[in-house]
C-alpha cells in the first residue's frame, strides 16, 4: 500500500507487512480496546492495484462471509470485514507461526527430511478443517457446499506450538456465492489442482483430498511435485495426473503411508478418498501405529529448528507494539495537558483547598485574601456591654392603654415618641429636640413640668422593655413611664413649688 508502517488504518494499528499475493496484502495489526486492551490480528486487504476493481471487491467479502460460518480450530478466523478510505479488509486471527511452503523452502536449504509421523500429522489436521468445512450446512439443514479449491502449502499454517491451520477461502466455492463461476474458468494454483479442476469441470469435496494428497507428497520428499514450467505444458501434466509414488524420491517411506497418498492423488474421483473425514482417519491409523507418543511438541520443535525467524519476528512484533504503545500513551499525556479542561469537567473534593482569586475578593470585602482551609478572623462590632442584648432572656410583654371611647378618660397626648414605644416596645425612643434623654431612657430635663399637666396625666405601670435600633445595635429602652420614676420627679416638683411660695 506504499505507507509508513506502524499507522493507524480505521480502528486498528498497522504494524508489520506479513506477506503480499496475487490480489491481497496482509499486515499484523494491533487491535485496540477500552482499558489498554490490545491484541495482535492480521489485516487483508486489496492489493492497491485492485482497489477499483469490484470483482475482487466481491471475492474478498464473499470469502469474509464463507469464512465466518467456520469455526473450528483447524480454521483460521475471521473478526471483521470492513472499509476504512475506500479500501476493503477483512480482520484476521494473527497466527504465530510459518506457512508450509517456507517449511518446504527451509527444509531444502537445510537438507533436513520432515519425520512421516510429522507429516501425517499436518494432512491429518488439515482433513479435519476440511471436513468441518464440506459439511457445514444452512440454518434449514441443507449443505452449503463449501469447497476450498486453494488447498495449497502457502495456505496451510502451522503456528509454533504445533497447530495447524487453513485459511483463505476466498476462491472457495459456496451455494452462498451471488455469482458462480463460469464454465470453461479455472481458479486456483495449476501446481496442485485435480485433473477435474484442471480441466474446469464441476468439482465437489474430493478435489481438496487431492490437493491435500499433494501437500503430503511435497512435505515427505522435500520438493515440488511439478517443476516450474511453462503454463500449458503444467496444466497438461496436471491434467493427465500421472504421479509417480514418493518412494521414487524417498525410497525409505512406509509402505501404508505411501498408500494413503496415492489414494489420494489418484486421477478419478471415485478412487480416492470419500471424504476429507476418512482420509484423516486413515493417517490418525498410521501415527498411532507408528508413533504412540507423538504430540504437538514434536511439531514446534521442527518449527524451532527450521525457522527460529518465526520466533524473532514474533518478539519483534511485541515489541514495536509495545514501543507503539508507549508512545502512543505518551503522546495521549502531552495532549491532555495542553488541550484545556471544560467546565463541567472539574471535580472537586473534599480535601482540595480551593486558591480563591484575590482581586475579585477584594473588591467584595476589605478583608484580605487567604485560603480556604485558613481561618479567616472577623472583628465583631464593639457594642457596650451594658446595651448588649440577650437572645435567651424572654419577651416581656407590653401593655398597651385602651384607645380613647365615649366612657374612656381623658388621656392628654403623649410626648412624642411615646405611642411608638407603647405599641413596640423594641423601637428606639424618639428624642424631642427640647429635651435630653440619659443612656438609661429616662428624661433629662432641668424644666419643671406645669402642675395642670401633672394633675392631668395618667401614669399607666408598664414594664420596661428592650428594643433594637436600626443599625442593629441593642440598648435598653424606657419601653412605659416607670410609676416610680413620675412619683420621684411629682414630689420634686411639689418640694419646689412648695418652695417659691414660702
Amino acid at each position: 500500500m506504499g505507507m509508513t508502517l506502524p499507522r493507524t488504518f480505521g480502528p486498528y494499528v498497522l504494524l508489520h507487512r506479513l506477506a503480499s499475493g496475487g490480489m491481497a496484502e496482509v499486515y499484523v495489526a494491533k487491535a485496540k480496546g477500552l482499558g489498554g486492551f490490545e491484541k495482535l490480528i492480521a489485516i487483508k486487504v486489496i492489493h492497491p492495484r485492485y482497489f477499483e476493481d469490484d470483482n475482487f471487491v466481491r471475492l474478498l467479502v464473499e470469502e469474509a462471509k464463507i469464512t465466518v460460518l467456520l469455526n473450528h480450530t483447524n480454521i483460521g478466523q475471521i473478526f471483521d470485514l470492513g472499509c476504512v478510505d475506500e479500501t476493503y479488509y477483512i480482520a484476521m486471527e494473527y497466527i504465530d507461526g510459518v506457512d508450509g511452503y517456507r517449511i518446504l523452502r527451509r527444509s531444502a536449504e537445510k537438507q533436513v527430511k520432515l519425520g512421516e509421523d510429522v507429516c501425517a500429522f499436518i494432512a491429518a489436521e488439515m482433513c479435519a478443517g476440511l471436513h468441518y468445512a464440506h459439511q457445514q450446512r444452512q440454518a434449514d439443514g441443507t449443505t452449503l457446499g463449501i469447497v476450498h479449491r486453494d488447498v495449497s502449502p502457502q495456505n496451510i499454517l502451522v503456528t509454533r506450538s504445533g497447530e495447524v491451520k487453513v485459511v483463505d477461502f476466498g476462491i472457495a466455492k459456496s451455494s452462498m456465492r451471488a455469482r458462480q463461476t463460469d464454465a470453461g474458468i479455472i481458479k486456483g494454483k495449476y501446481y496442485y489442482m485435480s485433473p477435474e479442476q484442471a480441466w474446469a469441470e464441476p468439482i465437489d469435496s474430493r478435489t481438496d483430498i487431492y490437493s491435500t494428497g499433494v501437500v503430503l507428497y511435497e512435505l515427505l520428499t522435500g520438493a515440488m511435485l511439478y517443476k516450474e514450467e511453462p503454463v500449458l505444458t503444467l496444466l497438461d501434466k496436471v491434467r493427465k495426473a500421472e504421479i509417480p509414488p514418493p518412494t521414487s524420491r524417498r525410497p525409505e517411506l512406509s509402505p501404508e503411508l505411501v498408500r494413503i497418498i496415492m489414494r489420494a492423488v489418484a486421477k478419478k474421483p471415485e478412487d480416492r478418498f470419500n471424504s476429507a473425514r476418512e482420509m484423516g482417519e486413515a493417517l490418525t491409523r498410521f501415527l498411532h501405529t507408528h508413533s504412540p507418543t507423538f504430540t504437538r511438541a514434536k511439531i514446534a520443535d521442527v518449527l524451532a529448528s527450521l525457522c527460529p525467524e518465526a520466533k524473532a519476528l514474533h518478539g519483534e512484533l511485541m515489541e514495536l507494539s509495545h514501543t507503539h504503545s508507549v508512545q502512543e500513551a505518551m503522546a495521549a499525556e502531552l495532549e491532555a495537558e495542553l488541550v484545556p479542561m471544560k467546565k463541567d469537567e472539574f471535580v472537586f473534593e473534599e480535601s482540595t483547598s480551593i486558591i480563591l482569586d484575590r482581586s475579585a475578593y477584594q473588591k467584595k470585602t476589605d478583608l484580605p485574601a487567604t485560603r480556604a482551609d485558613d481561618q479567616l478572623e472577623v472583628a465583631e462590632p464593639k457594642i457596650a456591654s451594658v446595651n448588649r442584648f440577650d437572645p435567651t432572656a424572654p419577651q416581656r410583654p407590653s401593655r398597651r392603654p385602651p384607645p380613647p371611647g365615649p366612657e374612656a378618660p381623658f388621656v392628654p397626648p403623649a410626648p412624642p415618641g411615646a405611642w411608638d414605644l407603647v405599641s413596640n416596645p423594641d423601637a428606639p425612643p424618639s428624642h424631642d429636640p427640647d429635651k435630653r434623654w440619659d443612656d438609661d431612657g429616662t428624661v433629662k430635663d432641668d424644666s419643671p413640668p406645669e402642675m395642670a399637666e401633672l394633675a392631668n396625666t395618667k401614669v399607666a405601670s408598664v414594664r420596661p422593655g428592650l428594643a433594637t435600633t436600626d443599625a442593629g445595635t441593642r440598648t435598653h429602652t424606657r419601653g412605659n413611664a416607670l410609676p416610680w420614676i413620675l412619683v420621684g420627679v411629682l414630689l420634686v416638683a411639689l418640694v419646689i413649688l412648695y418652695t417659691l411660695k414660702s
